[in-house]
């Protein structure tokens, strides 16, 4: 870490700020293992844990000043319509299945999170990372062995910096990396290529505000292979972007002219949080998002028993229902647990017998 991050330090006790990326390095990340102090000199002999820290997901941070603490940044409504609008370069454009998987990546990510991202029906000719005004996705020119690259330009009032948030964000993917392009995601990878699905998902997981993690079975891992194939939202990714999202959509900003960004609606998905049907078997939870009442409809085959719970992002429970033995047929069970709720994200359970079924739940 670096040094504005010791928040204190005594013989027993030291307590800091864990950054997302370290100053000094650039390129340091907060990873999962032994916990150790080194000198001045760098030698790592003064203490080592342990105890074994588990790191699951790193949220982009920043300082509005050297001598300030690192704060995460968050996502705004830059739009009007509650997120960003990405616009995509001409040449990006035109390149059909490049498009698509930008697409489908990004409503992944969005079926997921809920994260508002949109595309822009016009192009830009823009093929470089600047603030412009414009959120550019693009082909071109990256140092070699970088396959994506994503640019937060982040900002905070001055009267208050402990708030940082995303005032635009840019992504250019290389124009000289032999990219695998498969429109059905699922096929493996020539080993002499770069999966460009994994690498869009992974840059997109960036514009989420998510950072690197040092586990190299993560999406957001930092390295990927040619011929390697690693383009799913993992449950630590899932976890982080959801942190981002409800941290971000009840920020508010003493300046002027900034607003949080707003869940998205009206998104098609068969999977994540915004699904109408639990993939598994028949559960149905709606309306999701929801301004506070829900229903939550299944059929229940043979007779049995089951409980409903919903939790708060901190995993406290605020609601249970139990119902008694031996119910069968059809059921639909109102819940209005979260009319009085603070907006935000909430996880809804339910357990029919021995099966078990999750779904987040957004509160506007």
């Amino acid at each position: 870490v670096d040094a504005s991050d010791i928040i204190s330090w005594s013989p027993s006790q030291i307590k800091i700020f864990v950054p997302s990326i370290n100053d000094s390095s650039k390129t340091a990340c907060a990873g999962s293992g032994d916990i150790s102090v080194s000198d001045s000199n760098g030698n790592i002999s003064v203490f080592s844990s342990n105890d074994y820290l588990t790191v699951k997901y790193s949220i982009t941070d920043g300082r509005y000043s050297k001598r300030d603490h690192k704060y995460r940044f968050n996502l705004l409504n830059t739009n009007g319509t509650g997120g960003y609008t990405f616009t995509y370069n001409s040449s990006f454009y035109s390149n059909t299945i490049a498009r698509k998987i930008f697409e489908k990546s990004k409503r992944d990510w969005e079926c997921a999170i809920g994260v508002n991202f949109n595309t822009s029906s016009t192009t830009t000719s823009i093929d470089s990372n600047a603030y412009d005004g414009l959120n550019v996705v693009t082909f071109g020119k990256l140092p070699s062995g970088t396959e994506g690259e994503t640019t937060v330009w982040a900002n905070a009032c001055p009267t208050d910096t402990t708030k940082f948030f995303a005032l635009e964000i840019d992504v250019t993917y290389s124009n000289s990396v032999t990219w695998n392009y498969d429109s059905s995601y699922t096929n493996s990878v020539p080993t002499s290529k770069f999966d460009f699905f994994s690498v869009v998902k992974h840059e997109m997981g960036h514009s989420c505000l998510l950072n690197h993690v040092a586990d190299s079975t993560e999406l957001m891992y930092a390295n990927l292979n040619s011929g390697e194939k690693r383009a799913i939202i993992t449950e630590y990714a899932d976890s982080g972007g959801t942190n981002v999202m409800d941290t971000s959509i009840l920020r508010t900003y003493v300046c002027s002219g900034h607003t949080h960004m707003n869940v998205a609606t009206g998104l098609s998905c068969t999977s994540g949080f915004q699904a109408f049907v639990i993939p598994k078997n028949d559960v149905s939870i709606y309306p999701n998002p929801t301004n506070g009442e829900l229903q939550v409809a299944f059929f229940i085959e043979n007779a049995s028993s089951y409980t409903i719970s919903v939790y708060d992002i901190n995993g406290k429970q605020i609601y249970y229902k139990e119902s008694g033995d031996n119910i069968g047929g059809q059921q639909q069970i109102p819940i209005d647990a979260l009319k009085n709720g603070n907006p935000g994200i909430y996880l809804l359970k339910v357990m029919i017998g021995s099966d078990t079924y999750s779904q987040k739940i957004i509160k506007q």
